[in-house]
């Protein structure tokens, strides 16, 4: 445990934007792409988010299937950002973004928790549980990261 929290509090900022960026996108961006690929797994999302009656509405389908669209180009957009800021070299502006990047996926997962809180809707726990440790990872990579 100490060699793992000695790594940790030496973690450069840089790794902690690869990390985060790539769990992002297999959180965000994968499974969309799976759902665009597979049309039992575009199913299984659809039945799961609005129950078994949604396969019985083309006109529901197909807006889901543009909200699936949607959400693939959204976490595009969120996850650019955070791999292009590893191309940045001031420690300061990388330790400004990660703060930025912690509080945008902390909105983005808000939802969530609201849900969680209220007992309606909500992602599958281990998923909220990894986004969690995203966001975590982030801000501390604004208060501890290195160069």
């Amino acid at each position: 445990i100490k060699q793992i929290k000695k790594k940790l509090i030496k973690m450069k900022i840089k790794n902690i934007f690869i990390i985060t960026g790539s769990l992002s996108f297999l959180l965000m961006v994968f499974p969309v792409f799976l759902a665009s690929a597979v049309p039992s797994i575009f199913e299984f999302f659809a039945i799961d988010g609005f129950g078994e009656g949604i396969l019985e509405n083309k006109e529901a389908l197909a807006v889901f299937d543009t909200f699936i669209l949607v959400m693939s180009f959204m976490g595009a957009a969120i996850i650019l950002p955070i791999f292009a800021a590893v191309t940045i070299k001031d420690l300061e502006i990388q330790k400004k973004l990660s703060l930025i990047f912690g509080l945008m996926l902390l909105l983005v997962a808000m939802p969530d928790f609201i849900g969680i809180i209220v007992g309606i809707a909500h992602a599958p726990l281990e998923m909220m549980l990894i986004n969690t440790l995203i966001i975590l990872f982030l801000f501390y990579g604004w208060k501890k990261g290195k160069a």
